[in-house]
């Protein structure tokens, strides 16, 4: 009983994010006779029930019933596809470069990790619920391409992340494929002058502005997406595709795409009309082609002018988590999740600006030891008067 406050607290969270949701809490020890029905052995014992489902699991965090709701409502387990053989990024790389840190979030979601060498297979695995493709540095070739978009035709889904090429443009047929589907990736980098009032690079745009959609809903944090390409909404080669941009940059002059990348590389960004792309501008967007046969899945395409934004050397920046997870598990037909808070992903990193940063030590450096001092002499002052 003493132990009832903190769980029944706990669950009460998911209650109050799903009012249908009915708690009971039961003493096993003058309940004896249901604790045997139910099986129940251990004191934080949860079950949880739905239909002619039940899960049982021990009570520890959050987690621990996330993953429970997770085993309840999942009738299959979903797979998350990473291909390999082009310089992607891996799960298995724990540098500032990898990716691991994100990938321990998926497993934590309960997504099944496998790896998938588009040259030695004839087509993308049935099993696959998302194939990702994340920052490639070498060019997939035709054929690849080509299996890519079978799968697609199929009722696919793919997530394609992609950083500007400032050498050189290895991505153009990867491009090609996502321009057939409405999402067109352009090889430049998008500049943010507002980003500079909160003591970052302009070329780290700050995104707050973000479209309506079951992916950003109730999505209010900032994100970071350093060295990002703009991303544009074009006719799709297919009927009934909805292209939806999710993250979006400030207005012109505030920012824009820069498409002179050897002129950044020697250190010039500006904007030259009828030539670079005017604010606001897309760093994240969705397609989806709709099909009216209940026998098929919608295809969904995710792209992202970004490979980096949630590699290793950026998983303290959560809200970037955050967003990708919700990008995956739409992408993958799993929207229950995204209803569900994000466990051990709820750490926000506060970011200041110049003037905060000068008036936070105005206040702390200058304003509180005067003031201190003041009073300090007034106390001394008015004792020796007594």
């Amino acid at each position: 009983r003493e132990d009832w406050a903190q769980g029944m607290a706990l669950l009460g969270l998911f209650r109050d994010a799903q009012p249908t949701l009915q708690l009971e809490a039961v003493d096993i020890e003058s309940s004896p006779q249901r604790a045997r029905v139910e099986g129940v052995m251990d004191n934080g014992t949860v079950i949880i029930r739905s239909g002619d489902r039940k899960v049982t699991f021990v009570l520890k965090d959050e987690l621990s019933v996330t993953n429970s709701f997770l085993k309840l409502i999942r009738t299959r387990p979903i797979n998350l596809y990473f291909t390999q053989g082009h310089g992607e990024a891996m799960c298995e790389m724990k540098t500032e470069g990898g990716i691991s840190a994100f990938c321990d979030h998926l497993r934590g979601q309960l997504y099944n990790i496998k790896s998938l060498d588009l040259q030695r297979v004839d087509d993308v695995p049935a099993d696959a619920d998302l194939v990702i493709v994340w920052g490639p540095n070498l060019g997939l070739i035709p054929s690849e391409v080509q299996r890519l978009q079978r799968w697609l035709e199929r009722g696919g889904s793919l997530l394609v992340l992609l950083s500007p090429g400032f050498l050189q443009d290895t991505a153009t047929e990867l491009r090609a494929l996502l321009l057939k589907w409405g999402l067109k990736i352009n090889n430049d980098l998008v500049i943010d002058r507002l980003s500079t009032l909160e003591n970052n690079e302009a070329t780290i745009p700050i995104i707050t502005k973000y479209t309506v959609h079951p992916i950003t809903k109730n999505f209010t944090a900032r994100t970071l997406f350093p060295l990002s390409s703009s991303i544009e909404t074009v006719s799709p080669l297919y009927s009934n595709v909805v292209v939806t941009p999710l993250a979006s940059t400030g207005e012109f002059p505030g920012s824009w795409a820069e498409r002179d990348l050897p002129g950044i590389a020697r250190g010039k960004a500006e904007y030259n009309d009828g030539k670079d792309l005017k604010g606001p501008i897309h760093v994240a967007s969705v397609a989806e082609r709709i099909t009216d046969k209940t026998s098929e899945k919608d295809t969904r395409v995710g792209a992202i002018g970004n490979d980096s934004f949630t590699r290793n050397a950026y998983q303290n920046q959560t809200s970037n988590a955050n967003l990708l997870l919700n990008m995956v598990s739409w992408l993958a037909h799993d929207e229950g999740l995204m209803s569900l808070s994000r466990p051990g992903l709820s750490r926000e990193s506060v970011i200041l600006s110049s003037l905060h940063i000068n008036l936070v030590f105005f206040l702390v450096v200058v304003t509180m030891p005067v003031v201190a001092f003041a009073v300090a002499i007034w106390i001394y002052r008015r004792r020796r008067k007594l």
